[in-house]
């Protein structure tokens, strides 16, 4: 195996071990759930509120697991 496929392989066992994928799917939840509880408390326009805050919550998310 290449220099390059072992560390794929350590990498991915080391974030299945460490529970990232858990992590990052349990976070992509509460994410969209704030997202859309904080946009039905609007009055008007609510999905566009639900929107706005799912793309801020899912780009913060998304600079973390790249981040990690």
């Amino acid at each position: 195996m290449s220099t390059t496929g072992l560390l794929t392989k350590y990498v991915i066992t080391a974030a299945l071990r460490d529970k990232l994928f858990i992590g990052y799917i349990v976070l992509i939840a509460i994410a969209l759930s704030l997202s859309i509880f904080l946009g039905s408390s609007a009055i008007t326009e609510k999905d566009q509120f639900a929107m706005v805050f799912a793309a801020s919550g899912l780009r913060i998310t998304g600079v973390l697991t790249l981040t990690l």
